[in-house]
């Protein structure tokens, strides 16, 4: 029977610390994947609320200027037509 020599424990514990490095390395790939796929639904993400936030500053820009034409023009005449 051989015996165990330190250096067949050493050979051993190196190839145990490249296969653990092999999958250390897959795993960081696969999470450096998500991380980008993440990053690039983030930047879409922003850019479709800045089209909102864009759309919506211009709904209610619109909205304020039409009741500043109801308060200043339209209601004078309205007024003045009944005779207030």
């Amino acid at each position: 029977m051989d015996d165990v020599t330190l250096k067949t424990i050493l050979e051993h514990m190196r190839g145990m610390e490249d296969r653990i490095m092999l999958e250390m390395d897959k795993r960081f790939v696969q999470v450096d994947a998500r991380f980008s796929k993440i990053d690039s639904r983030f930047a879409a993400l922003d850019t479709r609320l800045d089209r909102m936030e864009a759309n919506l500053t211009l709904q209610v820009d619109n909205i304020d200027k039409r009741l500043d034409d109801v308060e200043v023009v339209q209601v004078p005449k309205l007024k003045k037509a009944v005779g207030i």
